[in-house]
């Protein structure tokens, strides 16, 4: 087994030996989808930026009412207060959960880093902050960590933290020719990333936006070329319905 360094902060006594107050918004309409609560959550997240939210089953969970609304998001919930407890399974994948989100809340307030924060996973959370602190030739490297809250059934809690820094090319398609890029016969030359966003940290409000829905907001989503040599430019589909050509001679720049 290799040698990890995992750091946990352990939180002092037993926060949680008393059950938790909590507020409960349940959709009015039984037939709504798990995507479209979690489009009511971003949208309430945005407008509600101190207070932590979270999708539990097909409830929207806070420990503080939500005082701001956007589209008449809240007229379709029931609010309700309830008390979970650290000695059920639920109560703590709640409160792990809770905790998680509220990390996040203040991390996301942060006006000086402006990390980004997503729950890449049940209960662990991928920090990243979109600008670079180094630069290793063609490597940009970012810095990043994942955190995941811990809650015992005696109410003891912690958070355990792990370094997880993101090295991302500085290249993309569209500062680099597409058609030459299979034309050569080196692996490491036709190896670059699709999905990285070339404008500047201050000139999109979407990558300074901590709850920005855009894929490629912060540090970006990459995603190696392999096995593409053999190919031909126009035979390579992206994800977003272009082939390798058309993306790369498009005009505007969002996706």
């Amino acid at each position: 087994m290799s040698a990890i360094i995992t750091n946990i902060l352990e939180f002092e006594g037993k926060p949680f030996i008393k059950p938790l107050r909590i507020i409960e918004y349940k959709c009015k309409n039984i037939g709504v989808t798990y995507s479209e609560l979690g489009k009511i959550l971003r949208n309430l997240r945005r407008v509600n930026r101190d207070i932590a939210i979270i999708q539990y089953e097909k409830y929207l969970l806070t420990v503080s009412p939500l005082r701001k609304d956007v589209h008449g998001s809240l007229a379709k919930f029931e609010e309700r207060v309830n008390e979970i407890k650290s000695t059920t399974s639920r109560g703590r994948d709640i409160i792990r959960r809770l905790m998680g989100e509220s990390i996040a809340v203040q991390l996301r307030m942060s006006l000086h880093d402006l990390w980004k924060v997503e729950e890449t996973q049940n209960n662990v959370f991928e920090v990243s902050r979109p600008k670079k602190i180094q630069k290793f030739g063609e490597i940009d490297l970012f810095p990043g960590f994942h955190y995941s809250p811990i809650v015992l059934s005696g109410g003891e809690a912690g958070v355990i933290i792990d370094p997880k820094h993101k090295f991302h090319a500085s290249q993309d398609l569209r500062t680099r020719e597409s058609r030459g890029l299979f034309n050569s016969s080196n692996f490491e030359e036709t190896t670059v990333f699709i999905d990285v966003c070339p404008l500047s940290f201050d000139e999109c409000s979407e990558k300074r936006d901590p709850y920005s829905t855009c894929k490629l907001a912060g540090t970006g989503t990459t995603v190696p070329i392999r096995n593409f040599i053999k190919s031909k430019p126009s035979d390579v589909i992206l994800s977003i319905g272009e082939n390798l050509i058309e993306y790369h001679n498009r005009t505007d720049v969002c996706l």
